[in-house]
Formats: C-alpha cells, sequence, structure tokens
C-alpha cells in the first residue's frame, strides 16, 4: 500500500509540475494511521484518488481536486462536529507553507467543504468532489456492507439504539434528494446502485 499511495502522491503533484513534499505526504498517511479510524483511511483516500483517476476529462481543476481528496479526511475524530473544516484549515496552513499560490489553496479549501455531507455544491469541481468522497455508495453490496461495518466501528461507543438512530437519519436524508449525485457521470455510474444500497441498509436497520 505504501508504494501505491506514494505513486499517487507523485502524480498528484505532477498534475501541478510540483515536486511532491514528502514530509507533507508523511504527515498525512500519520493522520490517516489513527487507531480509532476503520474506513476513513489512507485505503478510503486511494479509492477516492483512483476515482479522480478515471474522471479527469470532466475536471477543471484536477491538481486542485487531488489535494482536496488528499486533506478532506485529514482531521477526523468520529464524534467531532468540524472535522471538514479543521481539514481545510489544516490544508491551508501546509499548503501555504508548501509555497502553493493563494488562489489554488482557497479552492482546494472550497473543494474540501464539499465533503460535508449532504450538500448542494455550485462549483463543478466540488461537485466531482462530493461525488468521489460517496462514491463508496455505490458499490457492490459486499464491498458497502464493509463500508458500514467500519463506519459502525469508528462509532463503537455509541449504543446500539442510537446509533441506528442516526445512521437510518444520515441515510434517508441522502435518499430525499432528487440524486445522490450531481455529475452525470456518477449518477450514471453509481446512482442505481446507490439507492438499492442505501435502502437495503435502512430495511436491515429499522
Amino acid at each position: 500500500m505504501n508504494r501505491i499511495i506514494n505513486e499517487y502522491w507523485q502524480k498528484s503533484w505532477q498534475l501541478a509540475g510540483r515536486e511532491a513534499p514528502e514530509e507533507l505526504m508523511t504527515l498525512l498517511l500519520k493522520r490517516y494511521a489513527e487507531s480509532h479510524r476503520h474506513y476513513h483511511t489512507v485505503e478510503h483516500i486511494r479509492h477516492c484518488l483512483e476515482e479522480a483517476e478515471n474522471c479527469r476529462s470532466i475536471q477543471d481543476h484536477p491538481f486542485e481536486i487531488d489535494l482536496a481528496l488528499w486533506f478532506h479526511d485529514a482531521i477526523y475524530r468520529p464524534f467531532g462536529s468540524a472535522n471538514v473544516l479543521k481539514s481545510a484549515r489544516l490544508a491551508t496552513s501546509k499548503l501555504q507553507q508548501a509555497g502553493l499560490p493563494d488562489d489554488s489553496i482557497e479552492l482546494i479549501s472550497t473543494l474540501i467543504k464539499a465533503t460535508m455531507h449532504p450538500t448542494d455544491p455550485e462549483d463543478p469541481d466540488a461537485r466531482i468532489v462530493s461525488d468521489i468522497d460517496l462514491s463508496i455508495l455505490g458499490s457492490d453490496p459486499k464491498t458497502y456492507d464493509r463500508y458500514e461495518i467500519n463506519i459502525r466501528r469508528e462509532f463503537e461507543p455509541l449504543p446500539e439504539i442510537l446509533y441506528l438512530h442516526r445512521r437510518i437519519n444520515f441515510l434517508e436524508q441522502l435518499l430525499e434528494l432528487e440524486s445522490i449525485y450531481h455529475t452525470e457521470y456518477f449518477i450514471r455510474r453509481y446512482e442505481e446502485a446507490a439507492q438499492e444500497n442505501l435502502k437495503r441498509t435502512i430495511n436491515r436497520f429499522s
């Protein structure tokens, strides 16, 4: 995994013609290896980056999309109320130190905030980032069920009845949207499967 994730890190920075700062990757990998994480790990980031690679043709700012995906869960506490905002602030600080221009950093921050679901971002690239982050919902049933198990493990201290209530509420919020995904690319690719996975899970949890 380390070799693969390092290759993704290098390719992300190559999109901007910049040398990849190794110390920054080390910081991110340390965060994604925190013991309380079971879904929000480096594997989730790898999956997001793979999805990003597969839809380059619809992206306006591929470098900023990749960096937003790298940072979007950099700060994650299961019961934290501002994980995404804190991750955006961390990205701003670290990318300023890395010498990125202000307009690029500002866009990355905007893209990170698009992962506060459910949201309806206006920026086209933010819509893509949001869809990438939720692409797991449209995976095959076995992969999706493993995702649900890992999310539950992250909230293990929460009593079962309270967890199920909160989880069902979140999934129902997604189903109440006109569509879970914002872009035609992801709607075609994942919408039907995501709808089926969410409905099946709500029925199981109810």
